[in-house]
């Protein structure tokens, strides 16, 4: 459903930010 696919984009788009902040933090 509609809802379903929010919430996994919201889901993907999370952890999207988390993998770009882990690498921001990572990097020299």
């Amino acid at each position: 459903d509609a809802l379903g696919k929010l919430n996994m984009g919201m889901t993907d788009l999370l952890g999207l930010c988390l993998y770009v902040a882990a690498a921001i933090i990572e990097s020299p």
